[in-house]
């Protein structure tokens, strides 16, 4: 079951990364993630959170479409164990606002 300490851990992660220039993105633009925002809820009523819920907005320095890979892991913080992951592809066009 993910736990706030959990999640809040990814959402973290995914946040100080998205600050970090993407120089190795390659190509002659920027790409950065304008605003990551995250939740967790109870779903089955158990008193504990077993939902994540992540929300981002990736941005580009390009006036054309790129093609953007993101990639979303989460670990338990207490073992490092990876908890669940997922990869999302996107074309995304300048400061368009792009919210997935």
């Amino acid at each position: 079951m993910f736990s706030n300490k959990r999640v809040a851990l990814a959402i973290l992660a995914a946040f100080l990364l998205s600050s970090v220039p993407t120089v190795t993105a390659g190509g002659d633009y920027d790409e950065w993630f304008w605003d990551i925002t995250g939740d967790t809820t109870d779903e089955d009523g158990d008193g504990y959170n077993d939902t994540a819920t992540i929300g981002y907005d990736p941005d580009t320095t390009c006036e054309c479409d790129v093609d953007i890979y993101v990639y979303i892991t989460v670990y338990d913080s207490e073992t490092g164990d990876e908890v669940d992951s997922g990869s999302f592809e996107y074309t995304i066009n300048n400061g368009e606002g792009d919210w997935f």
